[in-house]
């Protein structure tokens, strides 16, 4: 029936939107210079998971600093694996890394009146709705 026909297709879109979003991420880890906005911002302020400036950095198992709130999710999903290298974490346990949060404030004190820190993930999305609603 009709019903079911456009269930398929809205199963069939939201697929095809989560392989988007999820090339898109790919390629941001991959080339995380092709979307930034924050000239002269050293690469490890961004998380490598999220792409954006870190607001809470911690240190997790593998050695990698990432943005707390982004790693803790990884884990709530159930993954145990460490997004940089892809082994096995052998535990949870986050380290705050205050001398990089210390870094990352000093830099934002000294650049104000820069445009300042944008928002990629917005703007990520923000790009894949108006091109898959074009496409569509």
């Amino acid at each position: 029936g009709t019903c079911e026909e456009l269930v398929d297709r809205l199963q069939a879109n939201d697929l095809i939107a989560k392989r988007s979003i999820s090339d898109s991420h790919l390629h941001l880890r991959l080339n995380p210079q092709s979307f930034r906005g924050d000239e002269g911002l050293p690469e490890d302020f961004y998380c490598p998971i999220t792409m954006e400036v870190m607001e809470d950095p911690v240190m997790a198992a593998d050695g990698h600093t990432y943005d707390r709130l982004a790693i803790q999710q990884s884990f709530a999903s159930g993954n145990t694996k460490s997004p940089m290298t892809n082994q096995l974490l052998e535990t949870a346990n986050l380290i705050p890394n205050r001398n990089m949060k210390s870094r990352i404030a000093d830099w934002k004190d000294k650049n104000r009146g820069m445009k300042g820190i944008t928002n990629r993930t917005q703007q990520l999305v923000g790009e894949l709705v108006t091109s898959t609603t074009a496409s569509a």
